[in-house]
């Protein structure tokens, strides 16, 4: 992988998880926002943003992440998608991870 894409896979991933927890989040108060604004995020958004941050985590390490976004964005995709149920979500996310990391690999780059 490229530093290039690199870069770019980071800034999609701080971007898809602040464009879930709202502008409090690019603004350095994620803290205090991120519950209130996720409650209005669709499961779409979390579905996307938890692929993204999942995908730079296991290919950057965590580090590359907005980490506290990222937490957020997993327990919230986790809790309305399976009712909290943390084995139905492994078993997703088993299920699911190769065909979208997959699809992230072969997005259009900018």
């Amino acid at each position: 992988m490229s530093p290039h894409f690199r870069t770019l896979l980071s800034a999609a991933a701080f971007m898809a998880a602040a464009s879930v927890c709202g502008p409090g989040f690019a603004q350095g108060g994620a803290a205090n926002s991120l519950p209130s604004n996720l409650e209005h995020a669709s499961l779409a958004q979390l579905e996307s943003a938890f692929w993204l941050c999942d995908y730079v985590a296991t290919n950057q390490g965590v580090t590359a992440t907005p980490r506290a976004a990222c937490r957020y964005v997993t327990e919230e995709l986790k809790r309305q998608k399976f009712g909290g149920d943390f084995d139905r979500f492994i078993e997703w996310w088993r299920d699911n991870k190769a065909a979208e990391y997959a699809r992230i690999e072969h997005a259009p780059r900018s």
